[in-house]
């Protein structure tokens, strides 16, 4: 009686622990967040390139998210003094108002307490941003 009882207690206890992991997932990634993720059609579309590289952002990826930013994947290709392409893709968050952006992550990896950004003069990023932004109304 006294092993059954230890058992049931051991198995509550993993039972209790997995619920709360899942709360503090939930309270730490927010679902703004992670509905970005979702399947969808995958539609990457190419802004002009300009001597600096190539840039493409995903239609299928936008969201907009309950602070009325968009969130976007964006495909950045650069050619290198070595003719070999340098291509990286990013998470971005978009403030279409005030034509800002943060990049939250960057090859899958999360950039946490990214900070807003203007474009300041990059072509690939004036359109990607005016693109995107201009697709939601």
């Amino acid at each position: 009686m006294h092993i059954l009882i230890n058992r049931l207690s051991l198995s509550l206890c993993k039972s209790l622990i997995c619920l709360i992991v899942i709360i503090l997932m939930n309270s730490i990634i927010p679902y703004e967040y992670s509905s970005a993720y979702a399947i969808s059609p995958v539609e990457w579309i190419k802004v002009s390139p300009t001597s600096d590289g190539e840039q493409w952002w995903d239609k299928g990826s936008l969201r907009i998210m309950k602070n009325g930013n968009i969130n976007i994947l964006s495909r950045l290709s650069i050619t290198e003094e070595s003719n070999s392409k340098n291509t990286k893709i990013f998470t971005m968050e978009i403030n279409c108002k005030e034509k800002v952006y943060k990049d939250t992550s960057i090859n899958g990896l999360p950039k946490f307490n990214a900070k807003w950004e203007a474009s300041n003069g990059d072509e690939l990023i004036e359109s990607v941003i005016n693109q995107a932004c201009d697709s939601t109304i």
